[in-house]
């Protein structure tokens, strides 16, 4: 269950403006961008059209089930007679949603280990993505339309909505298909981005991030070397600024054991 801030939607808007003139900030440097404002990382568009897919799917799904889950301690016997007349009749849609939004999931988990250098393979699989994208678009549409009519849910809305599922169906398990020729399996080892909205646990995916790099020049376990390493450059940035002022002191020093040996002759 999200939280009133977490659920917030004027708020995370402003959040991913304020993040984007961030990494404006930092890609830019004397005037000139580090990189270019006009690039596309490869496979830009494959992602996005199934991502779309994928969370139109999951949308559509949520939006029938939470029809036929709606509940009411009060409802009189009248609307629970309707109520599971709903239900009889969104039955056979709900499923096949289901097994769309449960395809989807899967796919996306195998498109997470694709290479995105290798255009052949990049190619092949964003055809079928756009036609994924572009059939969820339009069943999107058709459960909008049904649900938001002032004359209720009619036979003809039904049938448009489930034959535009069965589209859907048919479609994202060509994108299966394709998926499964390129070799591209979903594992558990992790070999997608740690970052990826595909990993279950956000903070998982940091903790092996960290491993892997550390990995590399010392121990994957010791994944707070970083706080380590900033307290000692903190301390020894310290140290560097106060050394006029020892230097100062150390002369002050000097002259004060010259004054006392004068007096200690006198």
């Amino acid at each position: 269950v999200l939280s009133p801030h977490q659920s917030n939607i004027g708020a995370f808007r402003q959040t991913v403006i304020s993040t984007m003139q961030t990494l404006r900030s930092h890609i830019e440097h004397d005037g000139d961008f580090l990189i270019p404002m006009n690039w596309k990382p490869p496979a830009l568009r494959l992602f996005r059209d199934a991502s779309r897919a994928k969370y139109a799917s999951l949308g559509c799904y949520a939006a029938v089930a939470s029809v036929l889950n709606y509940s009411d301690s009060n409802k009189s016997a009248e609307v629970m007679e309707k109520s599971k007349m709903m239900i009889k009749v969104l039955k056979r849609l709900l499923r096949k949603l289901d097994n769309a939004s449960a395809e989807a999931a899967k796919s996306c988990l195998r498109l997470a280990t694709l290479d995105v250098q290798d255009d052949s393979i990049v190619a092949d699989i964003t055809g079928v993505a756009g036609r994924w994208r572009a059939a969820c678009d339009d069943l999107m549409g058709n459960i909008f339309s049904m649900m938001s009519s002032e004359e209720g849910i009619t036979a003809d809305q039904l049938s448009v909505c489930e034959a535009a599922a069965d589209e859907v169906l048919r479609v994202v398990s060509q994108f299966a298909a394709v998926l499964r020729t390129a070799n591209l399996t979903a594992t558990e080892d992790q070999r997608f981005h740690p970052f990826s909205p595909e990993v279950a646990d956000v903070w998982e995916g940091v903790t092996l991030l960290a491993r892997s790099i550390r990995a590399q020049d010392g121990d994957e376990e010791d994944v707070n070397y970083l706080v380590r390493a900033r307290a000692i450059e903190r301390s020894l940035e310290q140290a560097v600024e106060k050394e006029p002022k020892l230097a100062l002191a150390n002369a002050k020093v000097a002259s004060l054991e010259k004054s006392l040996a004068l007096r200690s002759k006198e």
